[in-house]
């Protein structure tokens, strides 16, 4: 091989050489290089992804009602105040002893109750401090060490202004009892019936109905006949 030859076959080797590095280095820089191991996320099952896609949806777990700051009530303080009320008080008068929750706290611990054991035991210490206040009714009628009044000169008064004031804790009382009891201490009467819906029922009220019918014709026709008698001896 000459000279001349040599040089043209290493030429073409080394243009051959630079276009597969070119290719190489192309190659290279489209492929996506690849995360460190650390950093590459674990695979997903399909059961926890689809868990996680609902939890994300919903959002997270609401607390409950009970739960929320404000709205318990530790159970031995409600214990003293249903004491208080079954003793007479109210619970606007319970709430504002020392030591005792806000009223408004007590009303959402009632609320927050889904049970509805903290209701009944307030119904049923309302119900039992309805019983008291009827009770007071008795003892502030019947107490007269305020009704009479002895003056300087050793004569005595009858106090009005005493007996005013007692009618006027006597009608608080009534008032608030029957509203905290209305079945026991209320005004209104209630009557329980029973109405039986029966076929013979209805025909026997049917046939009392037909009877009173025929007596009402039978006075009218009466009392017709009598009018008509008199006008006849009006006119004679």
């Amino acid at each position: 091989m000459s000279k001349s030859e040599s040089k043209k076959t290493d030429s073409a080797l080394a243009e051959k050489t630079k276009k597969t590095a070119s290719k190489a280095s192309a190659t290279s820089a489209k492929a996506p290089a690849k995360e460190p191991a650390s950093k590459q996320k674990a695979p997903v099952k399909p059961k926890a992804a689809a868990k996680a896609k609902v939890a994300a949806k919903s959002g997270p777990k609401s607390k409950p009602k009970s739960e929320l700051p404000g709205h318990t009530i530790p159970p031995e303080i409600f214990a003293q105040m249903m004491e208080y009320i079954m003793g007479g008080m109210s619970i606007a008068d319970v709430c504002r002893k020392e030591g005792m929750p806000p009223r408004i706290r007590f009303y959402r611990a009632l609320h927050a109750d889904e049970k509805g054991e903290l209701r009944g035991q307030y119904d049923d210490a309302c119900a039992i401090r309805a019983d008291y206040l009827a009770d007071e009714i008795v003892r502030i009628a019947d107490d007269s060490s305020l009704d009479v009044e002895f003056k300087a000169n050793g004569d005595i008064d009858y106090s009005k202004k005493s007996v005013e004031r007692s009618k006027l804790m006597i009608e608080a009382r009534k008032w608030t009892a029957s509203k905290l009891r209305p079945k026991l201490w209320g005004n209104q009467v209630s009557v329980d019936l029973n109405v039986d819906a029966s076929e013979e029922s209805i025909q026997a009220l049917q046939a009392i109905g037909e009877k009173n019918m025929a007596l009402a014709m039978a006075k009218a026709e009466e009392v017709r006949r009598r009018l008509a008698n008199q006008n006849l001896d009006d006119e004679e």
